[in-house]
C-alpha cells in the first residue's frame, strides 16, 4: 500500500524528533556563485538559512573541489562566534569549529552567517566549493542535520593596465568602466575607451568591455558606456 505523502512527511519529522535529530535549513554559500580575476581574491560566506532551536556550535570542513583553480587563504567569523578555531591556511581544505557561548543565535534566527572565507583565484576555470558538516548542535543539544548546497567559484582571465592605469569595475557588474583610475565612471573613461579601442580588443579579455553583450568589442560598446555616465 502506498503511503500518502503528507503522512510520510509527518512520519519522518516524528522520527527525527524521537531520535534526537533536528532537521535544519539548508546550509548555503551566499550568492551560490562568485567570480574572481586570476591572481586576486574574493570572499564567500557560508550561512544557515534557519535555526529553529538556536545554535550552540558546529564543526565544518570547506573544500575547493579543484585545487588547481583556487585556494582558501583566509577565514573570518561573525561577532557571536567569539570562540572559534580553524586549521592551517592557506589550503585547499579548511576545518572550522565554533561555539555560541553567549547564545546570540536565538530560536528562529534566519540567514545566520557561520563564516566568511577569502578565496584566491589561481587559474582560469571553475570549481565547486564543498561543505561537510562534521557536527552541528542546537541550543537543546540536539544534533542538527542541514541539507547542503555547494558553492561555485569562477576564476576569470586577468586584466591588464591601460596606458599604465589598472581599470576597475566600479559597480560589480563584471564590466570595467573606470579606465582612468579615479574610482568612478566619467566622460574621460569614454575618451580613453575610444582612443584605446584597438589595443583593448587585442590585449584584454573581451567580456570585461562588452557593454552591449554581443561577445565582441565594437563601437557600440563605447556608446553604451557613454550612456552609463
Amino acid at each position: 500500500m502506498q503511503i500518502p505523502k503528507p503522512f510520510l512527511i509527518l512520519g519522518i519529522v516524528a522520527l527525527l524528533a524521537f531520535t534526537g535529530v533536528s532537521a535544519a535549513g539548508a546550509v548555503t554559500l551566499s550568492g551560490g556563485a562568485v567570480k574572481v580575476v586570476s591572481g586576486s581574491t574574493t570572499t564567500m560566506a557560508i550561512s544557515l538559512d534557519v535555526v529553529p532551536a538556536g545554535l550552540s556550535g558546529y564543526n565544518l570542513t570547506i573544500s575547493v573541489a579543484d585545487p588547481a583553480v583556487a585556494g582558501i587563504v583566509g577565514v573570518s567569523f561573525p561577532g557571536w562566534a567569539m570562540v572559534n578555531q580553524y586549521s592551517a591556511l592557506p589550503a585547499d581544505t579548511v576545518t572550522i569549529k565554533v561555539l555560541d557561548l553567549s547564545k546570540q543565535v536565538e530560536d528562529g534566527s534566519t540567514n545566520v552567517t557561520l563564516a566568511t572565507f577569502t578565496i584566491r583565484g589561481d587559474a582560469v576555470g571553475s570549481s565547486q566549493v564543498l561543505i561537510t558538516v562534521n557536527a552541528m548542535d542546537d541550543d537543546d543539544g540536539t544534533v542538527m542535520v542541514p541539507s547542503l548546497s555547494p558553492g561555485l567559484i569562477r576564476v576569470l582571465e586577468p586584466i591588464l593596465p591601460i596606458n599604465g592605469v589598472m581599470p576597475t569595475d566600479t559597480d560589480g557588474d563584471g564590466l570595467y568602466d573606470d579606465l582612468n583610475g579615479n574610482g568612478r565612471l566619467d566622460f574621460n573613461d569614454v575618451v580613453i575607451f575610444f582612443n584605446s579601442m584597438e589595443w583593448i580588443a587585442a590585449n584584454e579579455p573581451v567580456q570585461y568591455f562588452d557593454f552591449n553583450g554581443n561577445n565582441r568589442l565594437d563601437f557600440d560598446d563605447i556608446v553604451e558606456m557613454f550612456w552609463m555616465v
